[in-house]
């Protein structure tokens, strides 16, 4: 393939790949820095990109640091462990910026960082095991390779890939899907397991506080297995196989600039995709008469309910259906609704039936602004506007950014 030198990287887009263009045509290359020089070897090439490489760098940003992972460059989990923590704020503000700016003004978007524990601050990974090997994704042929450490979740992972990947070999198993959770006094592991004999994975529960085994047909729980974490000030309970953001301190932030953004006077709110209810549950300090939490999971509704009743609160209800079904069961006019969808963003009907609710008021959190785009561009064709927009950080390392959008009918 080609060589190309001197190229200059314009910017960093979502996903990770510094831009550059060579006669015209764009050209991407993971793990550079805005304003490097680079010399580039060129992997594929399309009609308007190419995918490239580099093979040395020319001029170095001051904002390039060393990895701190063995790992960085052929793992698929992070992107940006060779940049200076500022940079990768400055990167994310860039990438959301290009991404919003069409719907609020750049100068009214503010990025929230990180004030400490920029490493070994993940609550959960993803494992898999495939063909003997246990560990991650690679960052370009999407294979499982094998894990040795993992500075953003814990330096304790070593000593548990150990145990579980015995455990997982005695059981003869063909394909696992493993996630491993902090507790504030151990570890969790659930196991997503096909194979032969899955009884061989019980004698994990002497490792780790609790494990949860998935098979085609059962899940099998050894220990504790829905966990208690606390959102400011209050206790819920989650199940492992349930979603929860990542940083939990950032996590927080995020939250009470959901709460703080929903009106005084708001008489009906509607929580989608609401997980395991944190935000329903902490909503009630609005004094709001009548909050609806939907979510598709029922793992997750049990959840919610069981800490809506330590709560004693009768103004929320608990429903376990599809977002879409949101006017099925909530009869009462909506005053605002907040919606967290996984990455996918909205369904149409989503969305058709969100722009459908008279003086609505919209709290969007969005993790892929890509996603965020495309939905924003529906909301504006049907008269809305973005009045204001914050992004948190949860995933340091990473091209990853929470942001939150408030959206209102103009």
């Amino acid at each position: 393939m080609d060589v190309i030198s001197p190229l200059k990287i314009e910017k960093v887009v979502y996903g990770g790949n510094g831009l550059s263009r060579e006669q015209n045509k764009v050209i991407f290359t993971p793990f550079t820095i805005k304003g490097e020089v680079i010399a580039a070897k060129i992997l594929k090439s399309k009609k308007n990109f190419s995918q490239s490489e580099v093979l040395r760098i020319i001029e170095s940003s001051p904002h390039r640091v060393k990895p701190r992972c063995s790992h960085f460059g052929v793992c698929g989990g992070c992107q940006f462990q060779h940049m200076d923590y500022k940079e990768q704020l400055r990167t994310k503000k860039e990438i959301l910026i290009e991404n919003i700016q069409a719907f609020i003004d750049p100068s009214k978007l503010e990025i929230i960082g990180i004030e400490s524990q920029i490493w070994d601050y993940r609550e959960h990974i993803k494992l898999t095991y495939q063909d003997g090997i246990l560990g991650y994704h690679g960052n370009t042929d999407k294979n499982v390779f094998s894990v040795s450490m993992c500075p953003i979740f814990s330096e304790k992972l070593p000593s548990l890939l150990n145990q579980l990947k015995l455990a997982l070999q005695e059981a003869e198993t063909v394909y696992a899907e493993i996630r491993l959770l902090k507790s504030h006094d151990g570890f969790i592991a659930a196991i997503k397991f096909e194979g032969a004999n899955y009884k061989a994975l019980e004698k994990l529960a002497s490792h780790f506080k609790g494990i949860s085994i998935k098979t085609h047909h059962d899940r099998i729980d050894i220990g504790k297995c829905q966990i208690i974490q606390s959102y400011l000030g209050k206790d819920f309970h989650m199940d492992i196989w349930s979603f929860m953001q990542n940083h939990r301190t950032m996590a927080e932030k995020l939250y009470q600039y959901v709460i703080d953004s929903i009106p005084s006077n708001t008489q009906v709110l509607a929580d989608l995709y609401c997980g395991c209810g944190l935000l329903s549950i902490l909503a009630s300090s609005k004094s709001i008469p009548h909050i609806y939490g939907i979510e598709l999971n029922p793992a997750s509704i049990s959840c919610a309910k069981k800490s809506l009743e330590e709560f004693n609160l009768s103004n929320i209800e608990f429903i376990a259906a599809p977002a879409e079904q949101l006017f099925k069961h909530v009869k009462k006019p909506i005053n605002f609704v907040i919606i967290n969808p996984p990455r996918e963003g909205l369904s149409e009907l989503m969305l058709y039936k969100l722009t459908s609710i008279p003086e609505a008021h919209l709290c969007y959190i969005s993790c892929n602004p890509t996603t965020l785009n495309r939905d924003l561009k529906i909301f504006k064709n049907e008269g809305f506007e973005v009045v204001e927009a914050r992004g948190f950080d949860l995933f340091p390392h990473t091209t990853h950014l929470e942001t939150v959008c408030i959206i209102k009918k103009r």
